[in-house]
């Protein structure tokens, strides 16, 4: 189709169910290529969400090409491997259509269990708040199934597991040590944990004084500054007027501070904190960087396309985001991505269902205002 004859679109209402036939609480609607529906797995780029049931399990996924097309359901991301997504169950839909498609997500929630805990001190028994929760399957160190953060009552849930051995690994602070416990879950199982954290015992501490530069040597102020201590949970704080930030009661060993501020590229030294009455004087010097604006448009038709997956590569890394769903009621759709790269060549690519994957490369120097990137997609 040439590029300047507008693409047929429609709409769909459907209704998620799982294996037992009941409605699958805001679950996620993908779109996949009706061509790869021999295939057992895709990977990310080539799936594009396009809806998010309600609390029946309903939905409506709106500006969907004419013709056949895949429509997947997933729930808590349980059919994401890695970077392929399993395609399997998916439904085949022909548009237009004034069916209302039910989606069979193949699970019950009996074949699933869930692990719920509270993280107390051992001490005082108070709750420990705001503290990364990671889980493990068995054997696992590097790579959590889940990760979550305590509330203000040390509470903390992981649910849809499958049955299996798993440990539960939670960050300590300067206070208390690192804590973990073994988890052995059964079929429609809850287990509910409970982990104290010991205290920490006496030993040498330190303190550092790190100050965030830009290039030309002056102060970053409002930059935010983090220790990363293995096991160890440090809040992040901000650099003063002249891009101080001062941390006491650190171990007296190594460690890595990162730092990030808006306009620069997040940057990192190793800091090896001085006595309590002397700290170390460190100097963390940022890169300058970007905030790129990609917008991805229809060819035809000047429109955003909001189901669009963006891939964005530069010096810095590699970035995907995934098509999003309709904004909340009152809410101005999204119509580009903000993406902060570090100066230099930025490719980006891009691809939305029933559109031509579409890529464009663009140079960025310093003092460049507002960079952007516009790609337009021609319908297949």
């Amino acid at each position: 189709m040439d590029a300047a004859t507008p693409r047929s679109r429609h709409s769909v209402w459907g209704r998620v169910e799982d294996a037992d036939g009941r409605a699958v609480p805001t679950a996620e609607i993908f779109w996949v290529d009706a061509a790869r529906a021999d295939e057992a797995t895709v990977g990310l780029f080539d799936v594009h969400k396009v809806a998010q049931a309600d609390r029946d399990g309903r939905f409506w996924a709106p500006g969907l090409p004419e013709g056949a097309g895949l429509l997947l359901p997933d729930f808590e991301r349980l059919g994401v491997v890695g970077d392929q997504v399993t395609i399997g169950h998916a439904s085949r839909v022909e548009l237009p259509t004034d069916e209302e498609p039910v989606l069979v997500f193949p699970h019950r929630r009996t074949d699933y269990g869930r692990i719920a805990g509270v993280v107390t001190d051992e001490v005082d028994g108070r709750p420990a708040s705001r503290l990364p929760v990671a889980l493990f399957a068995e054997g696992e160190t590097e790579k959590p199934l889940r990760q979550a953060e305590t509330t203000t009552g040390g509470a903390f849930e992981f649910a849809w597991l499958r049955e299996g051995n798993y440990r539960i690994a939670v960050w300590g602070t300067a206070r208390q040590l690192e804590g973990a416990a073994p988890v052995e879950l059964g079929r429609n199982q809850r287990i509910d944990a409970k982990i104290a954290l010991h205290r920490r015992p006496p030993g040498p501490r330190g303190a550092a004084c790190v100050r965030i530069t830009g290039e030309l040597g002056l102060g970053l102020r409002g930059a935010r500054v983090r220790v990363l201590l293995p096991g160890i949970h440090v809040a992040p704080r901000t650099a003063d007027a002249d891009g101080r930030v001062a941390f006491g009661d650190l171990p007296a060993r190594p460690e890595r501070a990162m730092a990030t501020a808006a306009g620069h590229w997040p940057g990192g030294a190793i800091i090896a904190p001085g006595p309590l009455e002397e700290p170390l004087d460190v100097e963390i010097v940022l890169e300058p960087a970007a905030r790129l604006r990609v917008a991805i448009l229809d060819a035809a038709t000047g429109k955003p396309l909001r189901h669009a997956n963006v891939f964005v590569s530069h010096a810095g890394g590699e970035q995907c985001m995934w098509g999003g769903v309709l904004p909340p009621p009152g809410a101005p759709p999204r119509d580009h991505h903000d993406v902060d790269v570090r100066l230099g060549a930025v490719t980006v690519r891009a691809a939305s269902p029933g559109y031509a994957t579409g890529e464009a490369r663009v140079t960025i120097a310093g003092g460049d205002d507002e960079p952007a990137l516009t790609l337009r997609l021609a319908p297949e």
